[in-house]
């Protein structure tokens, strides 16, 4: 009976330890994030002085961005180093000091809540359209960090070769400055992800190679903020949906929708959280307790009220965290987030990130940043957007997408600790 009781004993022992291991397997391999930038960062002075190349521009391999909110497509180019984007309106957007993130940028058709400026007729002095277009020409300058929105006839050569999707004109309309209809706002919902379809919709028409080479086309889908969120739910509903295009959009396209994501590769969600309450939940100001008062439920209520009222967000609704058993495990997923982030707080996100290995996802990445605030990860911090620049180009490189070699050799260095699923 004694021998009986001490394997039960170690059973239990054993068991308990697996599972502790298991659920705390993102946050084990966070506890290396300070040395793994602190090793990056001592490699910063012998790089720094050398002018990076792009990598090789293979049009093959498109990146489809979607925004956060409050922003237009043009908040794209912070990601693309000096080559910036091209947009829907025949613009092209550059930021003064954007990392080299992303590459091949597609911004696709404006999503639904952009009004860009009208440059003709009354809507161009409409009081309440010119407020909010100045308020986001402040965010671009400031806030964001310096967005630059130039017609594309005074763009070099050089750049605009590099740049195929220029017809996908608004007549005269601008991106230099925005409107946000409100009502028209999902946060990741039913609203952004017809707008997710149309993006990949307007890919698929405008591919610039031959019909007999779209077997090798590689999609990256990137978002950041509520564009992350849009992405990450966007794609795990459709990657396998039999239904048509014309369901969806009512637009007489009879496509399977399936059929627009077969080509993706990999998905990058920059400041995801895995569902609006709890990333309201642990938001720094609503943790406040004055006089012992927890004012969190009362706020969330008003802020779920408020937001379910003036737009179409529904506190029911899809939620990355909701939707995460239905992500598909033949794609990797890389999660980015800061611990100086205070909209989105890295909490919420990690918490997606260990639900993703908690169900098995074999290829689940973690790029941890220190100091950034919310919409500045790409920018914001010297040290972070190295850290970030090295990490994302030894994850494209593990991956068989175009990468700058100096960056992704090293970021191989850092692998076992980005790679948070590698051991399940």
């Amino acid at each position: 009976m004694q021998k009986i009781y001490f394997f039960y004993s170690i059973f239990l022992v054993a068991f308990f330890s697996l599972h502790a291991e298991e659920q705390s397997v993102v946050q084990t391999k966070q506890d290396l994030v300070e040395q793994s930038h602190d090793l990056i960062w001592n490699e910063f002075p012998a790089f720094a002085k050398k002018h990076w190349r792009q990598a090789e521009n293979n049009l093959e391999t498109q990146t489809v961005y979607f925004q956060g909110l409050f922003g237009s497509e043009a908040a794209g180019c912070r990601y693309a180093g000096e080559y910036g984007v091209i947009l829907p309106t025949n613009e092209y957007a550059v930021h003064k000091c954007g990392g080299e993130i992303i590459l091949n940028v597609f911004t696709g058709p404006v999503i639904e809540e952009v009004r860009p400026i009208q440059q003709k007729g009354w809507k161009k002095w409409n009081p309440l359209y010119v407020a909010q277009e100045l308020i986001a020409d402040i965010a671009h300058k400031y806030y964001i960090g310096g967005i630059q929105v130039y017609e594309t006839k005074n763009v070099s050569e050089g750049i605009r070769n590099r740049f195929t999707f220029i017809d996908l004109v608004l007549e005269g309309q601008s991106l230099k400055r925005h409107a946000t209809y409100i009502t028209r706002i999902s946060l990741g919902q039913g609203g952004d992800i017809k707008n997710h379809v149309r993006k990949m919709k307007a890919l698929r028409d405008q591919t610039p190679v031959e019909d007999e080479q779209k077997e090798n086309i590689n999609v990256i889908l990137f978002g950041d903020s509520r564009g992350s969120a849009a992405t990450f739910i966007a794609y795990a509903t459709n990657w396998n949906n039999d239904k048509t295009v014309d369901s969806l959009l009512g637009d007489d396209d009879q496509t399977i929708i399936e059929d627009l994501y077969k080509d993706v590769k990999l998905v990058i969600t920059e400041a995801i959280f895995e569902d609006v309450e709890e990333a309201l939940a642990h938001h720094g100001p609503l943790r406040f307790r004055p006089f012992g008062f927890n004012i969190l439920k009362p706020a969330q209520w008003l802020t779920h009220s408020f937001t379910w009222l003036l737009s179409s967000y529904v506190p029911w609704g899809e939620s990355p965290v909701g939707v995460a058993d239905l992500f598909p495990k033949t794609t990797p997923i890389v999660l980015v987030t800061s611990d100086g982030d205070t909209l989105v707080p890295a909490h919420s996100t990690k918490a997606l990130a260990q639900k993703l290995v908690d169900l098995g996802h074999p290829h689940v990445y973690l790029i941890n940043l220190k100091e950034v605030d919310h919409v500045q990860y790409a920018f914001g911090n010297t040290k972070d957007r190295w850290y970030y620049q090295v990490a994302i180009h030894a994850i494209y490189k593990k991956h068989g997408l175009p990468y700058i070699p100096e960056y992704a050799e090293l970021g191989d260095q850092i692998m076992d600790v980005l790679w948070v699923s590698q051991h399940v």
